[in-house]
């Protein structure tokens, strides 16, 4: 069975079914441009412009695409060039297309997950929040999960010191996704580390990433 992969910015091998990201922006030459594989399509935090208004109506567009099973990725960075607020009004506005689409939406967070979590409550979303690239400890990790937020775990996962490894083993089987983001490793690896951590089998942590896909993403041919 091929591996699932929800969050990359490469195509990985035909062993692998990959959501492939695309990041709008205004001066995007190549927005259009879908391959026949899976998609997420958003505005990353650190590309929110004076534009952004704009910029959603491309990702409005595009994500009618059947091949776009995701909306983001989106979210807060406190490290990004537009301020809390502007990157705010992005998200809830990539939220609002989330629902109107039926689609999940995948996450970015930085340094802003109080922030986060009270929008969260604001949109109050039937969809599914999915926060990519989770690294931080326990105690936030239970507030995410508290908040009906989704985690996945990447490269970090590989190497992780003890309180992500803390977080790999307590969260719920059922509550998050593994991906390979921008990194170089490979998702073979991904799933092996958290393997390890949980004490199971690649084979019963594929099976149960399968149902989530399947009940999240509404995706059901994974063979």
């Amino acid at each position: 069975m091929k591996l699932l992969n929800i969050h990359a910015h490469r195509r990985g091998p035909d062993s692998v079914i990959d959501i492939l990201n695309k990041r709008v922006t205004s001066d995007a030459d190549d927005a259009d441009v879908l391959d026949d594989g899976l998609w997420s399509i958003g505005i990353h935090p650190w590309d929110v412009r004076d534009t952004w208004v704009e910029d959603v109506l491309t990702v409005d567009r595009l994500a009618e695409d059947p091949r776009v099973v995701a909306i983001g990725e989106c979210g807060l960075d406190r490290l990004a060039s537009a301020s809390l607020q502007v990157q705010g009004d992005a998200l809830l506005a990539q939220a609002d297309l989330a629902e109107r689409l039926s689609k999940p939406l995948i996450l970015h967070c930085v340094r802003a997950h109080d922030e986060l979590l009270r929008l969260k409550k604001i949109v109050d979303p039937v969809q599914p929040w999915i926060h990519h690239g989770y690294i931080k400890g326990p105690e936030l990790a239970r507030q995410m999960i508290q908040a009906d937020i989704y985690l996945s775990f990447g490269q970090a996962a590989v190497h992780a010191d003890t309180s992500l490894r803390d977080v790999i083993a307590e969260v719920p089987l059922d509550r998050f996704f593994l991906e390979t983001d921008d990194s170089t490793v490979l998702i073979d690896d991904v799933y092996q580390a958290v393997a390890t951590i949980r004490r199971i089998s690649v084979e019963a942590l594929l099976d149960v990433q399968r149902d989530i896909w399947t009940r999240v993403l509404g995706i059901e041919s994974m063979k």
